[in-house]
């Protein structure tokens, strides 16, 4: 998409014609990819709030199976 005098560029913007000026507004840490990927990752750490309760579930269900299976075993 071809850029006029005052338009917003992005990394990775190509230059294909004459001479081009561009003032930066945002590097490193607060570029839009940095955000991004803070953005990613944080969502990556979270766990949803269903996955908490699976989470309990789990841990007194395998409790229980394991003590059926040890009372099994003695029986």
């Amino acid at each position: 998409m071809a850029k006029h005098a005052g338009d917003k560029v992005t990394g990775g913007a190509v230059n294909a014609r004459l001479l081009l000026l561009v003032e930066t507004t945002a590097v490193g840490a607060e570029s839009t990819l940095s955000r991004i990927v803070r953005m990613v990752e944080s969502a990556q750490a979270e766990k949803a709030p269903i996955q908490r309760s699976v989470d309990r579930v789990s841990a007194v269900l395998v409790s229980v199976v394991l003590l059926i299976a040890n009372h099994t075993l003695l029986g």
